[in-house]
């Protein structure tokens, strides 16, 4: 997308907003916030992504360690 159809795009968006009257500072801190989760979130898997695989390996041979425990 071409920046100046990016910044219409915006453009139109802060349009929208206003007119319910949508605190902006408000609703861009928490569209950063929840940016910033999903992305954080994402590279932890991929962080942990082999760790988890093993574990889950582990889990899918031996079970898990309370197997015997349940009662349920």
């Amino acid at each position: 997308m071409a920046l100046s159809e990016r910044l219409l795009s915006i453009l139109k968006l802060l349009d929208r907003a206003r007119r319910p009257k949508l605190d902006l500072s408000q609703a861009v801190g928490a569209g950063l916030v929840e940016a910033l989760r999903r992305h954080e979130g994402a590279q932890w898997l991929e962080k942990n992504r082999a760790a988890l695989d093993a574990y889950n390996e582990h889990v899918d041979q031996q079970g898990v360690f309370s197997d015997g425990l349940r009662v349920f």
